[in-house]
Formats: structure tokens, C-alpha cells, sequence
């Protein structure tokens, strides 16, 4: 998980190295498998926008836009890339969905002494709680909420 630490700081660089991992050769359009595309703006939670050449022009458009998440594992998840690469990095130790949720906590209170927790839109530990929660894995009531705001 060491190597992770740098990109843990913002989900600009957490996205940054998403990226990387799952377009190691280039990003390529998802639907035509072109690999001229052109980056656009960024999204808020450091995704980064990119617009397929190809599929613009046989679709006789300006744009044809999509996400370096498109068609990805994270596509439809409401995690921001900095909680998805805490939990890829927990999950490389092998720890099941309770200890995940335990370690996030840890964290958590590191961070929010440290002073370097910053207040988003979603904590990770509520995150995580709730995945901990949703998860197909058997989590005992008692370990159920484990992480706390306080």
C-alpha cells in the first residue's frame, strides 16, 4: 500500500493513477476501440473528460464524449476515485469488507488530527460503512457501523 500514498492526497491524483492502471497503453474510445481521442475539460472529481475523433465523425457530430470510466468497474459508482483507491489498496492487503471499514476509520481519525481530513461531499468512512453494509459478505451486526463521524 506504500506505493499508493502519493496518489492518496487528492482525487485529482488518485484519478491520475486510476487512469493509468486502466489504460496502460493510452486511453482508447470504449466503443470503436480508437485510439485518437482528444482529453477535454475535467470533471470536478478529477475524471477526466475525453472525446473520440472517430465516433464524432461517423456520427456526423462535434462530440462524441465519455469518461476514462467509462465501461469500467466504476462507472456507475458513487465513489469519489480518492475512496476507490483506498479501498483497492486495503483490498491488495486482503483484508475482507469489516477490517476495510475498521482500517478506514483508523484513517479517518489520523487524518481528522493531522488536520489533513478535508471536508467532501462524502467521508470515507460513511462511504466505506455503507459498503460495508451493502456488501455480499457476512458482516455481524456488532461490526455493522464500525466507522463514526466523531
Amino acid at each position: 500500500m506504500k506505493h499508493l500514498v502519493p496518489y492518496l492526497q487528492d482525487d485529482q491524483k488518485a484519478a491520475d493513477y486510476l487512469r493509468q492502471l486502466c489504460w496502460p497503453d493510452g486511453v482508447t474510445c470504449p466503443r470503436c476501440g480508437s485510439d485518437a481521442v482528444e482529453p477535454c475539460e475535467q470533471c470536478n472529481n478529477g475524471l477526466q473528460r475525453l472525446n473520440c475523433v472517430h465516433c464524432a465523425a461517423r456520427w456526423g457530430q462535434q462530440f462524441a464524449m465519455f469518461t476514462d470510466w467509462t465501461s469500467a468497474i466504476f462507472e456507475e459508482s458513487k465513489l469519489r476515485p480518492l475512496e476507490w483507491l483506498l479501498v483497492i489498496g486495503l483490498w491488495q492487503l486482503k483484508l475482507n469488507a469489516t477490517e476495510i471499514a475498521a482500517a478506514a476509520d483508523m484513517i479517518h481519525t489520523a487524518l481528522r488530527k493531522s488536520g489533513l481530513w478535508r471536508n467532501t461531499s462524502h467521508t470515507l468512512c460513511a462511504v466505506l460503512t455503507k459498503t460495508v453494509e451493502n456488501s455480499q459478505a457476512f458482516v455481524p451486526k456488532s461490526h455493522v457501523g464500525l466507522c463514526s463521524e466523531g
